[in-house]
């Protein structure tokens, strides 16, 4: 599954002044790799006192974890084809940016429909 749409201030790739803007958005649905890859790369580890003692653990930022789907969901803008990274999610305006995250809810609420509806048709027993 796939969903297409247009941002409005547009995704300009490198610094030059004659680059190319691109504005067509093509989002797919993640893959189980694809989360399994966004919580390796939010992880850190980080120093904590313990009992007086210094013990380090691993910890997953939430938000990294958040804005690494968003960037693995991007499968296209105009003719730059993914995977992106949180470089270049970092050049959106904020309307393209919360355009991005609202058409990626939507994607994903039609993602879970449908695997609802396929669910609900085998235990009809009208799916294999």
């Amino acid at each position: 599954m796939s969903l297409a749409f247009k941002f409005d201030h547009g995704y300009k790739p490198g610094k030059s002044d004659d680059a190319q803007t691109h504005f067509e958005v093509e989002l797919r649905e993640l893959t189980q790799g694809d989360l399994m890859d966004a919580a390796t790369e939010s992880e850190s580890m980080r120093a904590v006192m313990e009992g007086g003692r210094m013990r380090y653990v691993m910890a997953r930022s939430e938000e990294m974890f958040s804005a690494l789907l968003v960037a693995k969901q991007i499968k296209r803008i105009g003719t730059v084809q993914g995977p992106f990274d949180l470089a270049m999610l970092r050049t959106l305006h904020v309307d393209d940016w919360l355009m991005l995250t609202e058409q990626i809810n939507a994607l994903d609420e039609a993602a879970l429909e449908a695997a609802s509806e396929r669910g609900r048709m085998d235990e009809a027993g009208g799916g294999a």
